[in-house]
């Protein structure tokens, strides 16, 4: 069976701080916003895509961060999970990519196993300059 996402563990080791203007919806939400945030600009000099064209929200499992190039639709989801023994922040991480195929009454998306795989490297690379170790789960 084929795989509809990348799914990683970020390890970071730094110290977060909730962002104060930030109602998280529930703890697994903390410390998401500061990571994306973080990550947002490079993604968008990687995928060559204009910053403004990129969303990043909040959802009660965490957030998430969207953006679609030509006919595909990336999307990078990150939920807080816990601090280990060490004080270092673990978080789970899910990268999916999805074909947005033109209907005559309806649109339809269908895995893009290939853009996926590319945008995880993409994302992966940028984690690992900003000191994020990373684990496949």
């Amino acid at each position: 069976m084929e795989k509809l996402m990348e799914t990683y563990v970020w390890r970071i080791f730094r110290e977060l701080k909730p962002n104060p203007n930030i109602k998280y919806i529930n703890r697994c939400c903390e410390f998401c916003d500061i990571i994306l945030e973080d990550i947002k600009s490079e993604i968008c000099q990687e995928m060559n895509v204009v910053i403004r064209n990129v969303v990043i929200g909040q959802e009660d499992w965490g957030w998430y961060l969207e953006l679609q190039k030509d006919d595909v639709f990336y999307e990078l989801d990150i939920s807080y999970q816990e601090t280990d023994d060490e004080k270092v922040h673990l978080f789970c991480v899910t990268i999916e990519a999805d074909k947005i195929e033109k209907g005559f009454v309806l649109n339809r998306k269908t895995a893009a196993k290939s853009e996926r795989e590319k945008f995880a490297e993409r994302v992966k690379k940028i984690a690992r300059k900003k000191m994020i170790e990373i684990s496949e789960e």
